[in-house]
């Protein structure tokens, strides 16, 4: 009796343990899940409504993209990154772009970086190979993870339909918390495209490839202010013995909720020294005795950035300031500026060269290899594009107001302008390094 008892006990352990792997393959592979919820074959509805849903609930007003076959949505490679950037620091929101697969994510690397290093939230969304073909030479498909764990606060493959809502909750979440920062949510095509799009191009089945469960709760978040009023008051103590105290003010403090005018009268109550780096430069009058200035030249900002300004309330007449070598890298915007009706007035000091480089190279080696650029036709791309163009140079001085103003009236109805301001050489800044 003892012995078949024990061998009964062995087998319905030996049933358990069976029964438990079972769930657990049944779990993995998604059998469970349709147990409750049914695929209808027949509907149109397709992934990226459900990322659009997601998008409008945080208040995304504007979605830069570069479109693609993994994607259709579109403006060019980099600048769809740098765009989104330039809207989540001027508007505090969180900037949103989506890439195609491959060279699409790849392009924006560059872009990504410059978001951690300023950080911006913005969310990158970036298409893929199907779950299905990954690893196996589909289209595109290479390792994007990778590429932006060092880079982003958090990184994620969405692998069903059902996870895309709280993945791109979580990831706009991680951006804006903390110190804010980028995050890439990758969307393969097979959660993007319409079940029966999927089941003809995959040969796609009715069961599910696994469940990720719910979201995770953000529990760092609950201790982000723990020991908060003790850290107030010791940086009252700090500050109320210090000798010489100073703040740094940098791009962060601009973000909401704290208003730009109330932080400006707490620094004046304070009457501490301030050093305003960043989107904090202006926060005070250039003529505040608090105000410690700054020894470098204000740079121009990419037509990316400035097209972004135009879109972020208030609307304020836009000048981009160019080099002819720079120029090179965002002249097709205007293509962008004239479709989306963004008027912004590009100014370009078109000297034919890398001026920047040639400077150093030609002291250097005694050549400008690679430097030397020619006087083109700059103002007439703008006009190919559907933008107006105006050139002026040296023999136009006496009417460069007249060109001018003209350049503002069309701004002002609507229209993208370029001014091609040929310009000669001159030996400013000679001596200086280019790096």
């Amino acid at each position: 009796m003892d012995l078949l008892a024990g061998i009964g006990c062995a087998c319905a352990g030996l049933l358990a343990v069976l029964a438990a792997a079972l769930l657990g393959v049944a779990y993995r592979l998604g059998l469970l899940y349709q147990l409750w919820h049914k695929v209808d074959p027949r509907s149109p509805r397709h992934g990226g409504e459900l990322v659009a849903e997601v998008l409008k609930a945080h208040g995304v007003r504007f979605l830069f993209a570069l479109a693609g076959g993994h994607i259709f949505l579109g403006i060019r490679l980099a600048t769809a990154v740098f765009a989104a950037d330039a809207v989540s620091r001027l508007s505090g929101r969180i900037g949103v772009a989506a890439v195609t697969a491959g060279p699409g994510v790849t392009n924006a690397v560059t872009a990504i970086k410059n978001a951690q290093m300023a950080e911006s939230p913005v969310l990158l969304i970036g298409g893929a190979a199907a779950s299905l073909q990954k690893g196996r030479g589909a289209l595109q498909d290479i390792d994007q993870l990778s590429l932006f764990k060092t880079l982003c606060k958090a990184c994620v493959s969405v692998r069903a339909v059902r996870d895309i809502i709280p993945a791109l909750r979580k990831a706009i979440a991680t951006a804006q918390s903390g110190t804010p920062g980028p995050v890439f949510v990758e969307l393969p095509i097979d959660v993007l495209y319409p079940f029966h799009m999927v089941e003809k191009e995959i040969g796609g089945t009715k069961s599910g490839r696994g469940l990720r469960g719910s979201a995770v709760i953000q529990w760092y978040l609950q201790n982000y202010i723990r020991n908060l009023g003790a850290w107030v008051q010791r940086c009252v103590e700090l500050v109320s013995r210090a000798t010489k105290p100073l703040v740094l003010v940098g791009s962060q403090a601009m973000l909401p909720p704290t208003p730009a005018e109330e932080l400006r009268a707490a620094l004046e109550a304070l009457g501490i020294p301030c050093y305003l780096g960043g989107a904090a430069r202006g926060l005070l009058p250039p003529g505040s005795p608090l105000l410690l200035r700054q020894n470098r030249r204000d740079g121009g900002y990419r037509a990316t950035h400035m097209a972004s300004r135009c879109l972020s309330p208030p609307r304020h007449q836009v000048w981009v300031l160019y080099g002819d070598g720079s120029l090179g890298y965002s002249l097709m915007e205007f293509d962008t500026f004239v479709r989306h009706k963004t008027p912004v007035i590009a100014l370009v000091g078109n000297d034919a060269c890398w001026s920047q480089i040639a400077r150093e190279q030609v002291a250097l080696l005694g050549s400008n290899v690679a430097c030397g650029l020619e006087y083109l036709d700059y103002h007439a791309v703008a006009e190919a594009l559907g933008g107006k163009g105006f050139v002026v140079g040296r023999p136009d001085c006496e009417r460069l107001d007249t060109v001018l103003r003209a350049a503002q009236d069309a701004c002002r109805q609507g229209h993208p302008v370029l001014i091609n301001a040929l310009i000669g050489k001159t030996d400013f800044r000679d001596g200086s390094i280019s790096v």
